[in-house]
């Protein structure tokens, strides 16, 4: 070979080198982004997960209160009932004392309901 095709080679050979260390530097540069975009990714699906999981809890926390609520508006159905009918079949009997008809002593169950003090049980004032 002559001088000038062993510069000739040199010089190809040195722009391939330096074609090859920008692409051995740009593939490396780009593992780095896939690793950041790797790290962002599972750092996504963990709070994916985690927020899953806070769903299902505030859904069973939900369920719960409604179960609750609905035991709770049983009972006081239950309570209001229980007071109509105690309204129902004690108001009768308490405007009779009231109006004196019956003595209290007949009917102890409306004493600690309303005991007057200054009436007598026989007496209309």
């Amino acid at each position: 070979m002559n001088a000038r095709a062993l510069k000739k080679f040199d010089l190809e050979n040195q722009r391939l080198a330096s074609a090859c260390q920008k692409l051995l530097d740009e593939g490396q540069n780009l593992e780095k982004e896939i690793a950041l975009y790797e790290h962002d990714r599972e750092a996504l699906m963990e709070f994916g997960n985690e927020a899953d999981e806070r769903e299902r809890q505030a859904q069973s926390r939900v369920l719960e209160f409604e179960r609750n609520l609905l035991l709770l508006m049983d009972e006081l159905k239950k309570h209001k009932h229980q007071n109509n009918s105690m309204v129902t079949n004690i108001f009768p009997l308490f405007l009779k004392y009231c109006l004196n008809i019956i003595p209290l002593t007949d009917f102890d169950d409306l004493r600690h309901w309303h005991t007057p003090t200054h009436r007598s049980n026989n007496l209309v004032d």
